[in-house]
């Protein structure tokens, strides 16, 4: 290949990329405003019937870090571009059997519920709210109290991605 040529081509490739550093976010083919900087996660409330101690934090928590690992957004204690916000509405063990054959070994299913709402004062065609529901399995044989840490941690990172694709998926 030509000197002139390849030059010519990494030259090309060079605006290409210049060109694509200018747009700020992208998700699912869609464009977020770009005048949308900072994001405000309030500590979610626990309204349950049944609470778990700490669970509120920890999902406030998780909800906070998926939205910084995932977006240039700076998270803001107060006034963000976009607000986020909400309660722990249910939280459930159920036993259930599996395949549903009662003959078989039971195992359980501890179920969180998470009603959430998103307000932008920029852009209030974006506000939405809206229930977010996920769980996990464990054994019928296993305490709950072994379990339940881990489980949830693996349940607020489902409502967390949920409520991310929800935020961004109509952008």
């Amino acid at each position: 290949m030509r000197p002139t040529i390849l030059k010519f081509l990494l030259l090309a490739a060079v605006f290409i990329l210049v060109d694509a550093c200018r747009i700020k976010y992208t998700f699912t083919g869609t464009t977020v405003p770009t005048d949308i900087k900072t994001i405000t996660i309030e500590q979610f409330e626990n309204t349950a019937p049944l609470i778990s101690p700490g669970l509120a934090q920890d999902f406030s928590e998780t909800l906070r870090d998926y939205f910084l690992r995932r977006t240039n957004f700076k998270v803001v204690a107060n006034n963000g571009d976009i607000i986020i916000k909400g309660a722990i509405n249910n939280y459930a063990v159920k036993q259930t059997s599996l395949a549903g054959n009662t003959s078989e070994a039971t195992q359980n299913r501890l179920t969180i519920t998470i009603k959430a709402k998103l307000e932008s004062e920029k852009h209030p065609e974006l506000n939405w709210e809206d229930n977010f529901s996920n769980f996990a399995d464990f054994g019928g044989a296993e305490d709950l109290s072994s379990v339940e840490k881990s489980l949830q941690t693996l349940i607020n990172e489902k409502i967390a991605q949920d409520i991310f694709n929800k935020t961004f998926g109509r952008w």
